[in-house]
């Protein structure tokens, strides 16, 4: 029978410049496409880029072997698919992947027969695709365990949920489990409820975070005061008091630095902001807005006695900002094991993630 002949793939025109694209006398294999076309190629460089295919191939080809006595191996592949997978083996430029679905394809030929180094390529033509397309690359980056390409694609998934998990487009669920989506949304929610309950709870902590910083300069006014209260985070502190004898007298008694009526206001903002945004997706431009719209630096003059405290104020606002973020983040490192994630992913994730992003 004779050998089905081949037609140019890449180059139009008679002539393609890929060696297995043309009947070689040195090619001893021939890998047939899922839609047909031959390729004519070299055992022995498949052997070294695959560890998968060299298994295929027990048995070397005789020297001298005839072509028609060649052996034939069906491919389960495209032919497209399978010219791209190719010239990244052979010694010869790169293929200039541009669709979005041609690399996908390859990726997912590349993960089966285990060409890490191919993988280690097309990860750098997929991280341009993770601001628009971030499902799909979380999913062919957990395929082929790119662990830093998959934390920068869930990073993205989580800024604006709504769109990329709630409105999913077909092509981007292509590449998921069922079981993969259901822990994008499970991890989502934990993100949230522990957001949540982290800032609503924030005036048992969020004192702490701020003695450094808590008052003006120029008039020394606090943005926290003293109250007496008990718990673990009231401290014991004496003051004088007339026992009613005309003798001055030491009392201990606890209290603890909280926030004045301000705080509870912007917890509210943020919690609102959190909800729209998502909290992966709520950063410094969000939080700002919550500062605007309850116009914070008028209310402050309730207060305040300076005109430097607003300035003042706003400088406590961006660290604010930073303190809340940074607890939500080490709140959820305790809670994510409760969720029942697979934290071999999911922590990993977060170490990855930047601290400014909490």
């Amino acid at each position: 029978m004779a050998l089905q002949q081949t037609v140019p793939f890449f180059i139009p025109g008679p002539y393609s410049d890929a060696v297995f694209d043309r009947d070689d006398s040195d090619a001893d294999l021939l890998l047939i496409s899922e839609g047909g076309q031959t390729f004519y190629v070299h055992s022995s460089i498949l052997r070294t880029a695959s560890p998968v295919l060299a298994n295929m191939f027990t048995f070397p080809s005789p020297p001298n072997i005839q072509p028609e006595d060649r052996q034939k191996v069906q491919m389960t592949e495209s032919t497209s698919t399978l010219a791209n997978l190719l010239r990244f083996v052979y010694p010869m430029a790169d293929p200039d992947l541009t669709d979005a679905n041609e690399i996908a394809d390859v990726v997912t030929a590349a993960h089966k027969y285990e060409m890490d180094f191919i993988e280690n390529k097309l990860e750098v033509l997929l991280r341009p695709r993770v601001d628009e397309e971030p499902l799909r690359v979380y999913g062919l980056a957990s395929a082929a365990n790119l662990k830093v390409l998959q934390a920068r694609a869930l990073e993205r998934c989580m800024q604006d949920p709504k769109r990329f998990l709630l409105e999913a487009r077909r092509d981007d669920l292509k590449h998921l489990s069922a079981e993969q989506l259901h822990d994008l949304r499970t991890f989502h929610d934990t993100v949230q409820c522990v957001a949540r309950k982290t800032v609503l709870e924030s005036r048992r902590w969020i004192a702490r975070e701020c003695i450094p910083w808590t008052g003006c300069a120029k008039c020394k006014t606090r943005l926290f005061v003293w109250v007496a209260a008990k718990g673990p985070d009231s401290r014991s502190y004496r003051h004088t008091y007339d026992s009613g004898c005309g003798i001055a007298l030491l009392q201990e008694q606890p209290r603890t630095l909280q926030p004045r009526q301000w705080w509870t206001a912007i917890a509210k903002a943020i919690v609102e902001a959190m909800d729209e945004h998502s909290v992966l997706g709520f950063q410094t431009e969000q939080f700002t807005a919550c500062l605007l719209k309850l116009n914070f630096p008028a209310s402050l003059d309730r207060f305040s006695i300076c005109s430097d405290c607003k300035d003042s104020f706003m400088s406590v606002m961006s660290r604010l900002h930073c303190a809340v973020l940074k607890k939500i983040k080490s709140d959820l490192h305790e809670d994510i094991w409760r969720t029942g994630l697979p934290l071999d992913v999911f922590s990993n994730i977060l170490k990855e993630l930047p601290v400014s992003i909490y």
